[in-house]
C-alpha cells in the first residue's frame, strides 16, 4: 500500500470516491462499492481460516478498517507511511489472534 500511496496519481478508493462523489443514496453505486469491500474482507477472513484464528470473521473486519483507514490518512495527510503505520497495528491484532508474523523481537 506504501507504494500505491506515493503514487502521484494515488487519488483513494475508487469506490469510497464513486460513493462520495455520486451519493449514498445511487443504489447502485452503493452496491458496488459494498460488494468490492466485503469481498476484501472475505478474503482477509479466508486466510484468517486457514490460519485458523478463532474469531475470523471478527478480525478480518478490523483489518479492512486499518487498510481503509491507512487509506483515508494517506489522502488527508498526503503521508504514505500510514500505510507503515497500518501494517504495524495489523502485526499486534494478528499476534494478539494466535498468528506467527515473525519479526519478534528478542528480550535483551
Amino acid at each position: 500500500m506504501e507504494r500505491r500511496f506515493a503514487a502521484k496519481d494515488f487519488r483513494g478508493c475508487p469506490f469510497v470516491n464513486a460513493v462520495a462523489e455520486l451519493g449514498p443514496k445511487d443504489r447502485a453505486v452503493r452496491k458496488i462499492a459494498v460488494a468490492f469491500k466485503e469481498s476484501r474482507r472475505v478474503w482477509f477472513r479466508e486466510r484468517l481460516n486457514e490460519l485458523g484464528v478463532a474469531n475470523a470473521d471478527a478480525l478480518a473486519t478490523q483489518l479492512v478498517l486499518l487498510v481503509d483507514g491507512s487509506i483515508a490518512q494517506d489522502l488527508v495527510r498526503d503521508d504514505p507511511a500510514m500505510a507503515r503505520a497500518a501494517k504495524e497495528a495489523a502485526k499486534v491484532l494478528l499476534r494478539n489472534a494466535g498468528v506467527d508474523v515473525g519479526e519478534r523481537k528478542r528480550a535483551k
